[in-house]
């Protein structure tokens, strides 16, 4: 009678173990593109407070210099909307749609990634 009580009472579910693995892989995964997120921000960050000490004049730059950074903070923001993308699924794919600033720009995206690359592909 008292086991019977115990088991009614106390009884304790059994885990789905598939289950809990596949959310921590999911977890793991997301958690992943949030660190490349903000690596990405952080690089992005770095490269303008670069670009802010060289428009107040303590060295010389040149217009290699310009193009250089612009191109850099350019592949770090993309990088951050991919990432943005694998985060939430469709929520940020009109990133990608929108038309590139710098006529260069998408003709580097392509050249990099290939045409079939560019967008969230979901």
């Amino acid at each position: 009678m008292l086991h019977l009580l115990k088991k009614t009472f106390f009884h304790k579910p059994k885990r789905n173990v598939a289950g809990a693995e596949e959310l921590r892989n999911a977890f793991r995964d997301r958690y992943h593109q949030f660190k490349l997120l903000l690596n990405a921000n952080n690089n992005a960050l770095e490269i303008m407070a670069e670009m802010e000490e060289a428009l107040r004049g303590t060295r010389p730059f040149g217009m290699t210099f310009v193009i250089s950074r612009c191109t850099r903070v350019s592949t770090s923001v993309w990088q951050m909307v991919r990432h943005l993308c694998e985060l939430a699924p469709a929520k940020y794919d009109d990133l990608f749609e929108k038309p590139c600033q710098h006529p260069g720009q998408c003709r580097y995206y392509q050249f990099r990634l290939g045409p079939s690359k560019i967008g969230c592909g979901r």
